[in-house]
C-alpha cells in the first residue's frame, strides 16, 4: 500500500511539473507574440537594443540604418547578433574600418563581397598625401549589398578606399522613443536660436534671443520670411515681391505650396551653413571665402557620379547633400550655388553638363568636387578663360543643364 501511494505521489508531482512548465511556456509564447504585435516596422524596441524592419521582424547580421532627425538624415552601420540584439562592441569597431578615406580592404573583410559592383569615371582622386594628390585617373565605385549601398574610388594601383554608405531598406525618424541605445560619444547638441520679429519703425527685423540679428532666409514658427542680406537697418524684411522664385505676401510670409516647400527648406539651410562659417561684420566676399573652405570641410564627397535632371534637380541634389552631409559632383555644385546665394550673390547657378556638376556665382566657376581631384589647379572663383586648359574641365562648353537659384 504505501509503494502505491508513493508511485501515486509522484505521478502527483510531475503532473504539477507539467502544468508549470506548460504555463511557462504559454506565457513566453504569448509575451513573444504581444511584442510582435507591439511592433512598428522600420523602428527601435523600446530599450533600443532590436530593430524592427519593414516586415516588423528583428533585423540580424550587417545592416546600415537611416536616421532622420530634424531635417537631416544619417546612414549608420550597426551589427545586430543571430537573437537580433545590437552589439555595441562590434559595431563600434565596424564603424572604425568604415572611416572616410580609408582603405576598403578591412571593411570588405567583414561585410564580404557585393551583389553587384558598378565602376565608372567620377570626380575624385583619392586621398590627399601632405596636400598633393597621389593618383591621377581612377574610378567611383558603387557596390551594392543586401539593403544597402558602399560608395568607394578605386586607384589606378587597384587600392580601394572607402567613401560612404547608403541605406536603401532600412529607414527610420529619430524620436524621444524610437532611438538605438548610445554607442559612440555624441557631441552636444546644436540648438537652433529661437528667431523673433521685431518692428523698428515701419520695417520688421529678425533677431534671437540674445539681440543677434539674422537676415536671409529664416522660417519663423512655421512661417518662411526673407530678410536683405544686409546688416543693421538695411536687414529689413522684404514684402510683396518674389525672391528665388518664392513669392512673399504683403505680410512677408512666404506663399506655400507643395512645389516649393523644398526650395524653402533648402534655401533656410544655406543661411544656416553661412551664419556657421561667417561672423558679423564681414564682406560679401569674404562670407563666400570663408563658407567654400566650410563647405569643403563638412561636405565630403561620395555618391552616385550618374547625372538624374528633374524640374527641380537643383533643390533635390543641394537639399541632399545638406541633409546627408556627403554627395556627388553633382550634389556639391547645386550645394554651394545656394550657399553663394545665401551669401548675398545673386547670380547663381548650378551646372550640370550630365557627366559633372560645378556652380556659376557672376559668371566665375566654383567646382567644390574638382578641386579634390585637381589640387594643382584653383577652382574658387576660376574664370571661364581657363577652361580646358592646363587638364582643366571644359566648362565652358559644357554646360547643359543650368539652373539659377
Amino acid at each position: 500500500m504505501k509503494e502505491l501511494r508513493k508511485k501515486e505521489f509522484c505521478k502527483y508531482i510531475m503532473m504539477i511539473v507539467a502544468v508549470m512548465l506548460m504555463s511557462v511556456c504559454m506565457c513566453l509564447i504569448f509575451s513573444q507574440s504581444a511584442q510582435a504585435g507591439k511592433a512598428k516596422k522600420n523602428h527601435w524596441s523600446s530599450d533600443g537594443r532590436s530593430y524592427y524592419g519593414p516586415d516588423k521582424k528583428k533585423v540580424k547580421g550587417i545592416v546600415v540604418i537611416r536616421e532622420n532627425k530634424k531635417g537631416s538624415s544619417t546612414d549608420r552601420l550597426y551589427v545586430f547578433n543571430k537573437k537580433g540584439k545590437l552589439d555595441a562592441g562590434k559595431t563600434k569597431e565596424i564603424r572604425k574600418l568604415a572611416a572616410y578615406e580609408k582603405e576598403f580592404s578591412g571593411l570588405k573583410k567583414e561585410i564580404g563581397n557585393p551583389k553587384k559592383s558598378v565602376y565608372s569615371d567620377g570626380c575624385y582622386s583619392g586621398p590627399a598625401v601632405n596636400g598633393e594628390t597621389p593618383y591621377e585617373g581612377g574610378q567611383d565605385g558603387i557596390l551594392t549589398y543586401s539593403g544597402f549601398t558602399v560608395s568607394t574610388y578605386l586607384a589606378p594601383d587597384g587600392t580601394e578606399f572607402y567613401l560612404g554608405v547608403s541605406a536603401k531598406k532600412y529607414k527610420t525618424k529619430i524620436t524621444k522613443g524610437n532611438r538605438s541605445i548610445s554607442i559612440e560619444k555624441t557631441a552636444k547638441k546644436e540648438g537652433a536660436e529661437k528667431r523673433l520679429i521685431k518692428t523698428v519703425g515701419e520695417k520688421k527685423y529678425c533677431y534671437d534671443k540674445n539681440g543677434t540679428q539674422h537676415t536671409g532666409w529664416q522660417k519663423i514658427g512655421k512661417g518662411y520670411y526673407y530678410f536683405r542680406i544686409e546688416e543693421g537697418r538695411k536687414g529689413y524684411m522684404v514684402t510683396g515681391k518674389t525672391i528665388n522664385k518664392i513669392r512673399l505676401k504683403k505680410n512677408g510670409q512666404a506663399v506655400l505650396k507643395k512645389t516649393n516647400k523644398s526650395r524653402l527648406k533648402t534655401l533656410v539651410m544655406a543661411t544656416q551653413i553661412v551664419e556657421k562659417a561667417t561672423k558679423p561684420g564681414m564682406s560679401k566676399s569674404k562670407k563666400l571665402k570663408a563658407s567654400w573652405n566650410y563647405f569643403l570641410k563638412h561636405y565630403t564627397y561620395n555618391g552616385s557620379p550618374n547625372f538624374h535632371y528633374s524640374k527641380q534637380w537643383d533643390v533635390k541634389y543641394a537639399y541632399q547633400i545638406f541633409t546627408q552631409k556627403h554627395g556627388s559632383c553633382f550634389h556639391m555644385g547645386a550645394g554651394f550655388a545656394f550657399v553663394g546665394n545665401a551669401c548675398g550673390y545673386k547670380d547663381c547657378r548650378a551646372v550640370s553638363s550630365g557627366g559633372h556638376g560645378w556652380c556659376m556665382i557672376n559668371g566665375y566657376v566654383y567646382d567644390p568636387s574638382w578641386c579634390k581631384a585637381d589640387r594643382g589647379h584653383n577652382y574658387y572663383k576660376m574664370s571661364l578663360s581657363l577652361s580646358g586648359k592646363g587638364g582643366r574641365p571644359r566648362y565652358k562648353k559644357a554646360m547643359k543643364y543650368v539652373k539659377r537659384v
